[in-house]
């Protein structure tokens, strides 16, 4: 009998890789939420900091572009049909009209769009990790920007001082801290 346990112990678990993608692409959707919940406001701005952009950032390295993008359409999409998944706290409909709405569209369109650029890389080093994450940050911060900018009519000047401005630094040490990841890359 112990040796039937122990050989079941040892057997390796093969999980089919259709599978493996459904569950990576809801782990980091669900990672996208739990990033949202770690924010940090600052006094006059609607916006908060959050971790969400490096859980992006880390996302890449794991997700195709489809599969990013989908795993992003379905955080999005479940604070749309009222999952309290969002650092604004606005659910439904009124997170298109939120102040975060740019940011989260900037979320999916930067996610498929890094990824891509990730797999069309060659050798990946830390220099091109960090190119990358670059791109998708500045889309993130320029959609949060223009949104701030065409719905809540600010000045764009202003829009830029609370939109953009504030959140560079911050992502600065997410690109260097998640470029550090490099090795993660999946071939």
């Amino acid at each position: 009998m112990t040796e039937t346990i122990a050989k079941a112990l040892k057997k390796e678990i093969v999980i089919p890789e259709a599978l493996k993608s459904v569950i990576m692409v809801m782990l980091f959707s669900y990672f996208t939420f739990a990033a949202a919940m770690i924010k940090i406001y600052i006094p006059g701005n609607p916006v908060p900091f959050t971790m969400q952009t490096f859980v992006l950032f880390m996302a890449v390295y794991y997700l195709s572009a489809k599969e990013n993008g989908i795993s992003q359409l379905i955080y999005v999409a479940a604070g749309m049909f009222g999952a309290p998944v969002f650092a604004a706290g606005l659910t439904g409909a009124l997170i298109l009209m939120g102040p975060t709405a740019g940011y989260l569209a900037g979320f999916i369109i930067s996610g498929i769009l890094m990824s891509y650029i990730m797999r069309k890389t060659g050798k990946l080093t830390y220099i091109k990790a960090a190119l990358i994450f670059v791109i998708g940050g500045f889309i993130i911060l320029a959609l949060g920007t223009i949104h701030l900018y065409l719905i809540y009519k600010m000045p764009f000047d202003k829009a830029i001082v609370l939109g953009f401005l504030p959140f560079v630094a911050s992502d600065f040490v997410k690109i260097l801290a998640a470029a550090g990841f490099y090795k993660l890359k999946r071939q």
